[in-house]
């Protein structure tokens, strides 16, 4: 359950962010995306292909 539940939570926060400035962009929703919810992306990235590298290396693929 946890190998990706953070993941999803950070993408999903990412989101809620996202669509609201696609359809009407503000100086707020602007702000909210490059500080938060672009960060909360490259965050999800990170700990995603850090449990994917782990996840080989146990099963001594790489």
């Amino acid at each position: 359950m946890r190998r990706v539940f953070i993941e999803s939570l950070f993408t999903i926060f990412g989101m809620l962010i996202t669509i609201p400035y696609m359809f009407h962009p503000t100086p707020v929703l602007m702000f909210l995306f490059v500080f938060v919810a672009t960060p909360c992306f490259l965050v999800a990235i990170a700990m995603a292909t850090y449990e994917i590298l782990k996840d080989l290396r146990n099963k001594d693929l790489i």
